[in-house]
């Protein structure tokens, strides 16, 4: 039910982003989501009170190739809050085992208002977790001598596999046959 604020700025003439509404917490066999498309300049869009988006994590979706737009777009997003993210590559995991370790303190204070969610990220993969589970994998890993990190480049080899289970060659010049540019 909150009203959020979404400012886009983009090629008026090219394809536009897409917010996406995505389940936060898997329930049964599927992943629900709702998209909304966006316009340049703000965008005012109030989140569906739809208990199988509770919580409702929001991406932007860019269905455009780069001759589809005159630059990428930027996207900015006000309202909601933010909860951590774990970019592999982009920062260091105890970056994020900080972050972590500060929401779920929110979490366990107020759950009401802060979702028990955290996300990893890769080049290739999206795995949304509960954050308070998280915490503690990240703690038993610890004590194992690996981190986040090794958890995403893990991730990193079973998306090869499944590209090469499925017949794809990277780098092979007919599209049909190269690795496929999806998350897994």
């Amino acid at each position: 039910g909150e009203t959020i604020r979404i400012f886009v700025d983009a090629d008026q003439q090219g394809t536009m982003p897409v917010l996406v509404v995505g389940q936060g917490k898997v329930r049964g066999n599927s992943w629900s989501r709702k998209e909304y498309p966006l316009a340049a300049g703000m965008n005012v869009i109030t989140m569906p009170e739809d208990t199988n988006l509770l919580p409702g994590v929001l991406y932007i979706r860019n269905p455009a190739s780069p001759e589809d737009q005159a630059y990428a777009p930027r996207v900015r997003i006000e309202g909601g809050h933010e909860y951590p993210v774990y970019r592999h590559g982009e920062m260091t995991p105890e970056e994020y085992n900080q972050q972590l370790e500060a929401y779920c303190a929110k979490v366990e204070e107020d759950p009401n208002t802060y979702a028990d969610i955290t996300e990893l990220t890769s080049e290739n993969n999206t795995i949304l977790l509960k954050a308070l589970d998280s915490l503690k994998g990240v703690q038993d890993m610890e004590n194992l001598g690996v981190d986040v990190g090794d958890t995403m480049d893990e991730w990193e080899q079973v998306w090869e596999q499944f590209q090469l289970y499925s017949g794809f060659v990277k780098g092979d010049k007919n599209p049909k046959h190269d690795y496929y540019p999806a998350k897994y």
